[in-house]
């Protein structure tokens, strides 16, 4: 479901989407975008993205909200023009162990495989790197760095979903 915006506005959830989803967010202009998930009482549940200036990235929405107080909208916060689409998070990209993948900034990859070693890498001297993975074990948490990471970490077996927060580019690859 595609959303267009300016300035601050409260965004509901499709009703004909189930939890979780995943949203792409596009915004240009200086100053600060936030994105945070809301709940029906219209109480903050998180901040799901952030950026001083411009942002183009995909966000995970749901994955790991309480059962009983669910994301139901996005509180978006910025100045200037905005454009959010969202999706089933079954519409992620899968993430392909033995090709990797390349990106820059906020991303949502499916991945069915094996538990595998995989290189992670971000390049961004300065600037927040996390990569967490939600399956049915729960989220686990993989990276985090406030700069440049290269480490090479133990992918779990799918079916899972891998949000990567990071303000710059990084890779994903076999170990």
């Amino acid at each position: 479901m595609p959303v267009d915006g300016s300035a601050d506005r409260n965004v509901g959830l499709p009703p004909n989407l189930s939890l979780p989803v995943i949203v792409h967010a596009h915004r240009d202009g200086p100053g600060s975008f936030i994105v945070r998930g809301v709940d029906a009482a219209g109480n903050e549940t998180q901040v799901l993205a952030t950026a001083l200036g411009t942002y183009d990235g995909t966000f995970a929405v749901g994955f790991v909200d309480a059962c009983a107080i669910p994301t139901v909208g996005l509180r978006v916060e910025t100045t200037g023009r905005w454009h959010l689409d969202i999706a089933d998070a079954r519409l992620a990209p899968e993430y392909h162990d033995l090709t990797g993948v390349a990106g820059k900034g906020d991303s949502v990859l499916s991945y069915v495989g094996k538990a595998t070693k995989t290189r992670l890498t971000f390049t961004a001297a300065h600037g927040r790197f996390d990569v967490t993975t939600y399956g049915a074990d729960g989220p686990k948490l993989l990276a985090r760095s406030n700069g440049a990471y290269h480490a090479t970490v133990l992918l779990p077996s799918g079916p899972i979903f891998i949000a990567v927060t990071a303000s710059g580019a990084w890779t994903m690859g076999p170990a």
